[in-house]
């Protein structure tokens, strides 16, 4: 294929573009507004370690390392904030160069998700920034129009968080919401891979952070790919923040035995901190594939039995508060809503987020 000069460069530029509406050059019309910790939404702890980490420092070396490392992501986060700039820009660094995986897509993994608020003001996804490493400086990641003003930008769901700073153009209005006026406490969701995140195709989407949009109320995202096995000490976790519901959804991470063994005191042991907060307990989801794979149906099965012979077992205790979601409609039936038959696209999480939302919605009142 011939291509003249003009054409070449321009395939080259396109290809060099990575997930915003381009690069900009240093320019000192832009003031840049570096934001804390303590400027996102999402946390559970004021003070975490890492410092844009999930968890707090006390844990280290008491949960597995498989929550400790997956708790050093930034998943579920987000920055809500105001500006009538013409032109946001963004420079963020990652704690790993591992910017994506085979089944989930850089943007997804260690990039920035941004969505705004229409005239409806309902928030509607905008932009998405995917990383150009691991920093990423200087990047044009929209260019609003007027009357474009309120804006929320999700954080990374697979990588740590060390560093992130707005650009605004110098003149321009720039706040920070505070949300001190919260009218209802955070929604805490605790589970597997599929929580936090994996496979979303951006920090969005995620089925946590659909249904933080949908309910209009703040959710925790302590998702631990591989790790969410209902130890006592997640109770206690858990038990430490102050919501208005929790949601257990660890099932993908545990084996039948672990279910029998666990469940009970884990949600015994979180009830005795949070006394009349309602917890709901989710079923895993069917593996897309187990039509055509027997076996897979049949362990899936037994899971979801011993789960709700553990929901049976404590409402006849009288623990009060709990509502149960059977994994039914959590990804479909078409064996069209994950990746690898287990990690929702974003059809499943659409899905994931359908199934929660009329339970949530009841258990919230």
């Amino acid at each position: 294929m011939n291509l003249s000069r003009r054409t070449f460069v321009g395939v080259v530029l396109a290809a060099g573009a990575r997930g915003a509406v381009g690069r900009a050059d240093t320019d000192d019309r832009i003031e840049w507004h570096t934001i804390k910790p303590h400027d996102l939404r999402g946390r559970g702890w004021a003070e975490t370690s890492p410092e844009f980490g999930r968890l707090p420092g006390w844990a280290q070396g008491r949960v597995t390392s498989g929550v400790w490392n997956n708790g050093r992501c930034a998943a579920g986060q987000y920055l809500d904030f105001t500006t009538d700039s013409p032109e946001l820009r963004v420079t963020w660094a990652l704690g790993s160069g591992e910017l994506g995986m085979w089944h989930m897509t850089e943007a997804g993994k260690s990039g920035l998700d941004l969505y705004a608020r229409d005239q409806m003001g309902r928030l509607r996804w905008y932009a998405v920034a995917g990383p150009g490493g691991q920093q990423t400086r200087d990047r044009v990641l929209a260019r609003p129009p007027t009357g474009l003003n309120h804006f929320r930008l999700y954080m990374p769901l697979y990588n740590e968080l060390t560093e992130l700073s707005i650009g605004t153009r110098s003149n321009a209005r720039w706040e920070v919401a505070r949300h001190d006026d919260a009218k209802r406490r955070p929604i805490v969701f605790y589970g597997s891979s599929i929580m936090q995140g994996c496979s979303a195709s951006r920090p969005g989407m995620a089925f946590a952070a659909i249904l933080g949009r949908r309910l209009g109320v703040e959710t925790i995202n302590l998702g631990f790919s591989g790790s969410a096995k209902m130890e006592p000490v997640l109770a206690d976790l858990l038990g430490e923040i102050e919501a208005s519901a929790y949601a257990i959804d660890a099932m993908p991470n545990m084996n039948p035995n672990q279910v029998r063994e666990r469940a009970v005191p884990f949600v015994e042991r979180l009830r005795a901190k949070r006394g009349e907060t309602p917890i709901l307990l989710v079923e895993g989801r069917a593996f897309t594939n187990a039509w055509a794979e027997p076996g897979r149906s049949r362990y899936a099965a037994e899971r979801r039995a011993a789960l709700q012979d553990a929901y049976d077992a404590l409402v006849k205790s009288g623990i009060g508060g709990l509502h149960y979601l059977t994994s039914d409609r959590l990804l479909g039936d078409d064996s069209e809503a994950a990746i690898d038959g287990s990690h929702p696209t974003d059809l499943g999480m659409m899905r994931y987020a359908d199934a929660y939302e009329p339970v949530l919605r009841k258990m919230l009142g």
